[in-house]
Order: structure tokens, then sequence, then C-alpha cells
């Protein structure tokens, strides 16, 4: 439930800051976050099919690297230390 709340949270702030998202070239920095967590949990928690749609426009948007980036280097990519250890 715990990890469910952060996403949740992170969830919110990506749609707050959606016009944002649409301008910016690259992931704003304050979104970095946010953005990383959402891409890391989405297939671990398969069975939100938001998140997963969350994830494929995310790399619509941004690219298939940065969202490979996120799943190969997950801590350095800037996904919650805290959301990674609740999702193990």
């Amino acid at each position: 439930m715990n990890a469910y709340e952060i996403l949740e949270l992170y969830c919110e702030l990506i749609a707050v800051r959606i016009q944002l998202i649409g301008k910016e070239k690259t992931c704003p920095v304050d979104l970095q976050e946010s953005v990383a967590s959402v891409v890391y949990a989405a297939p671990i928690c398969s069975e939100i099919t938001e998140l997963t749609k969350a994830r494929t426009q995310l790399q619509a948007k941004y690219g298939k690297e940065f969202v490979q980036a996120i799943s190969q280097n997950s801590a350095e990519a800037g996904v919650n230390q805290k959301l990674m250890e609740l999702l193990r």
C-alpha cells in the first residue's frame, strides 16, 4: 500500500505538470524522480494498466533510451529509493 501511495502522488504531480512536460523536449529536473519512478514501477505493477499506459506515453515523449536507462540504472536515474525497496 505504501508503494501505491507514493505512485499516486507521483502520478498526481505529473498530471498537474503535464503542460510543462508537453513544452519541454527533455524531462524537467523537478519531475525526474516522479517520471523515473512511474517508468520503473509500471512493469512491476502491471495490474495497474494506467501505469503501463503512462510509461508508454513517457517513452513516446522522451524516447526508448530514456526508459531503458531507468530500467537498467534505476538508482542513478532518479527512482525513489524507498519505492524501489517497497516494490522488491
